[in-house]
């Protein structure tokens, strides 16, 4: 019935429980077909890890390995750009428990790690789902329609579009498959049981608090749905109850979302100015969930798919055509219904279910949403009082068929799709539609046949199982076809990486003399992004090393807009583009070493791999920390990534100098191709050059005819090295007009003069753990200085001698501290920010929770015995 929020027995639990299990078990079974099918890891070469799954997630899957090993940390790390905290990183990426199956798996089976538990978790939407349609539906009678349908519709949401197509975003997929879950709570604290809503809402925020905000703000809406489908009764006593619910929660997941929310109060990325934003105009046209239902579509800025499956589809429509339900029922579903398809194209709600964030790529990340909503109410239609007629079940799916038609005819559908370099062709467009046309066609005779008025019993089973059969093979066909654009093909190629990677780390790790604390670079990673560019850059949390880059939502604001200063892009404020060596830079930043794939002269190559990476070891690598005894003040700032270098090495050595020198060059334009012929004083090696562009047109840059890089765009370098042996170069880029060149030679007599001077007065840095840090400077004189290669951070606490001290920021990448006279012991503590205050908080939540719950089960049990 559709009111009732009850199930009576135990017995009726047990069977919905299991319900729940054949329903992930079913799952389960269906992807291990699709992943044989498509050659899916542990079946094949190709993987999941579309995109960020292939620059992210794989290699913080390592780091969280090396951290449950207690060979990393949370805390606080160095293999995260200049240093920092991962807390954030863990809470946003990594919270799920799932993600401990890692420990299971060797570094090298990550991607197999990855979609087994892309498996398993698309198994608990299900097992959800289940447990909420059987719960909020209950059956009169344990007939073998209900179960079956039951576990139909959890199979559509768990195999919806949503799943395969935000499947490398694997963190999101927690909220989905807890959503149906925390539905039910909120039906069930509208009859005075929180206990649902506040263990549902906790574990929500807890293992994905990005979906876990978004599920909150959801229940608000649901909460009104389902109060109104209750009858509109007891306002306050059930909005009580589920304010009381919901604060628990959020209390109780304080111990993520405080310190992680703290961390990213500063990030500016993403953000948006509200009051400015909102806009009651719409982003494309709600029509086009229509023309993009279908299988094989997906979803892109102003034109959602909820794909779901024809027999979610079939379910909807006939609720509202014939299905048995109140007029007020139907209304406040159609309301519901309206208001979903508004979530993805009103921009006010757009900018609220992304969290007030500016949302530039994987669109839409709160679709579940939408496809929950719709298997509630076919739902509603299946698992209350269905029956229909031939005609009215031929009607809907027609109806629907010609709709889509005429909407993709005319151009409202977003079919059309291109994403990277993927792009379907209006052949394959038209073929996901018939194939989609067919589909509901079929499903049209098999609901017939189940909730049809002259149906007979006898073909109840025969229909049945062809829905179930056809579901299975819609779901096998559309999951395959989304596949070819969702996953990468090169899950074998990881363990050969994974050991080199892991030899050269270990390598530079056991050298002789290097006690002390240094940073490694990278010319290349695992794998190649168009012409020579790449965004994989957390290696060095994968193999555990100090590094200078970083790629996460959790970003170093500070530290990256610094390294891009000195010729490392900050791109898209989440990563750092290091691909190419600047040797001044990395001497600033204290890398002592470069893994190459390309011969760098001005460095020592100190192994001699065939193919691969070598190791090179930077002769001109500043200390991590040296004494000054002249003032140490913010270099002047230049958008020149040259002059700026210049300036911070004259800020550092309290001397004028300038380790880049400008070069002369001449200009050719022939062909659309410029070329530059840089003149290099006295036959110099090290020379490097940087290209400002009037528009974000990506160019082809040729250099020297050496190497080719695309550039002017998206992971690209800004400075980059001109390899030569002779007195000029030519560098060459597919463009004619709108360009700002720079050359400079590095002068390595000066940046060699520069780092004697500083390492000799070096400082012995040691790492006592993760998050304590000591330094000892002996005979100071009064006014002396030290300068510490590690970046401020509101989590320290630094002591000079036992006293507690404030340090000077220099650049968002060191600090600088004023010595007493005579030996100066400096110890650096580090704390997660917040994280007593979040512990605190968490408990409250537990106890505000438990007394919740006994307050209205001791509410509940006195209104029965007055009754």
């Amino acid at each position: 019935m559709m009111g009732s929020f009850s199930i009576e027995g135990k017995s009726a639990v047990k069977r919905v429980v299991a319900l729940a299990v054949i329903s992930l078990l079913a799952v389960a079974a269906i992807y291990s077909v699709i992943f044989k099918i498509s050659g899916i890891a542990p079946f094949g070469d190709r993987s999941l890890t579309y995109r960020d799954g292939d620059s992210q997630y794989i290699d913080l899957l390592m780091y969280y390995k090396d951290v449950l090993a207690g060979r990393n940390s949370i805390d606080y790390t160095f293999g995260k750009s200049l240093g920092g905290s991962c807390y954030a990183v863990f809470a946003y990426y990594l919270a799920s428990p799932l993600m401990l199956l890692v420990a299971l798996f060797d570094k090298g089976d990550m991607m197999t790690c990855f979609d087994v538990m892309f498996l398993i978790k698309s198994g608990l939407a299900a097992f959800f789902m289940a447990l909420f349609a059987g719960l909020r539906f209950p059956a009169e009678s344990s007939g073998r329609k209900h179960c079956v349908v039951v576990v139909m519709l959890a199979v559509s949401y768990a195999m919806s579009q949503y799943f395969v197509s935000q499947s490398s975003n694997i963190m999101w997929l927690d909220g989905a498959c807890l959503l149906p879950l925390i539905a039910l709570g909120v039906s069930r604290a509208i009859k005075g049981r929180p206990c649902v809503l506040i263990v549902s809402v906790s574990m929500s925020l807890i293992f994905g608090w990005y979906t876990g905000v978004i599920n909150c703000i959801f229940t608000v809406f649901w909460f009104i749905a389902e109060w109104f489908q209750a009858g509109g009764r007891k306002l306050f006593k059930s909005l009580l109850c589920y304010a009381a619910g919901m604060l628990s929660a959020v209390m109780i997941s304080g111990v993520i979302l405080i310190p992680s929310l703290y961390m990213l109060s500063g990030r500016t990325h993403g953000t948006t100015d509200l009051f400015s934003s909102i806009s009651s105009g719409f982003i494309g046209n709600p029509l086009s969930v229509i023309s993009n239902y279908g299988p094989g579509l997906i979803s892109l800025k102003g034109s959602v798919s909820l794909y779901c499956g024809s027999f979610v589809l079939m379910g909807v429509m006939l609720f509202f055509v014939c299905g048995k339900a109140s007029v007020r029922t139907k209304i406040i579903s159609g309301i519901l219904l309206a208001f979903t398809v508004l979530m993805f194209f009103w921009e006010p709600l757009v900018l609220l279910f992304s969290i007030f964030r500016n949302v530039e790529s994987f669109w839409y990340r709160y679709s579940y949403l939408g496809v929950f909503v719709l298997v509630f109410i076919a739902a509603q239609y299946y698992l209350g009082e269905s029956e229909t007629s031939f005609m009215k079940v031929m009607l809907c799916a027609l109806s629907f068929i010609i709709a889509g038609a005429l909407l993709n005819i005319s151009g409202v559908s977003a079919a059309q799709l291109q994403i990277w370099n993927y792009e379907t062709s209006s052949e394959g467009t038209a073929g996901c539609i018939i194939c989609g046309s067919a589909l509901i066609l079929c499903f049209a005779v098999t609901v017939y046949c189940c909730f049809g008025k002259e149906n007979k019993r006898r073909f109840e089973g025969v229909a049945l199982t062809l829905c179930a059969l056809l579901t299975a093979f819609e779901f096998c066909l559309s999951s395959v076809i989304l596949l070819e654009l969702y996953s990468v093909s090169n899950a074998t190629e990881l363990a050969g990486y994974v050991s080199r990677e892991t030899s050269l780390a270990d390598y530079c790790d056991g050298l002789e003399g290097d006690g002390d604390f240094y940073r490694i670079s990278q010319t290349s990673n695992r794998t190649a992004i168009g012409l020579n560019l790449t965004a994989e850059y957390n290696e060095a949390l994968a193999f555990g090393f100090s590094s200078i880059s970083s790629f996460v939502s959790a970003p170093q604001e500070e530290q990256g807009q610094y390294l891009s200063k000195l010729g490392y892009p900050f791109a898209s404020d989440t990563l750092t583009i290091t691909r190419a060596s600047v040797a001044a830079a990395d001497s600033l930043l204290g890398v002592r070493y470069v893994l190459s794939d390309y011969d760098i002269p001005q460095y020592e190559k100190l192994t001699d791999y065939a193919t691969g990476k070598n190791v090179y070891l930077n002769p001109y690598c500043l200390p991590c920390g040296f004494i000054a005894d002249y003032d140490i003040d913010e270099p002047e700032d230049s958008s020149d990534p040259f002059e700026y270098t210049n300036s911070m090495y004259s800020a550092m050595t309290g001397d004028k100098c300038r380790v880049y020198k400008a070069c002369d060059y001449e200009t050719s334009v022939s062909g659309g191709v410029t070329t530059y012929t840089v003149q290099v004083p006295d036959g110099g090696d090290a020379l490097y050059g940087n290209i400002v562009f009037d528009d974000q047109e990506t160019r082809k840059l040729s250099v020297n005819g050496v190497y080719e890089t695309d550039y002017n765009c998206f992971l690209a370098p800004t400075v980059f090295m001109i390899p030569t042996d002779s007195a000029s170069a030519s560098v060459s880029v597919d463009s004619e007009t709108g360009m700002h060149p720079k050359f400079y030679v590095l002068d390595e007599s000066a940046l060699m003069s520069a780092a004697a001077k500083l390492q000799g007065r070096a400082v012995q840095f040691s790492i006592e753990d993760s998050s304590n840090f000591h330094i000892e400077a002996h005979d100071c004189k009064s006014g002396e200085k030290l300068v510490i290669m590690l970046p401020k951070d509101r989590g320290f606490t630094v002591t000079l001698n036992g006293k507690m001290i404030e340090t000077q920021d220099l650049c968002g990448a060191y600090q600088v501290i004023n010595l007493d006279s005579g030996d100066n012991d400096i110890v650096f503590s580090y704390e997660i920010p917040g994280i007593k205050a979040a512990v605190a908080v968490s408990i409250a939540g537990v106890l505000l929770g438990t007394a919740a719950v006994t307050g209205y089960y001791l509410w509940r049990r006195r209104d029965e015995e007055s009754f």
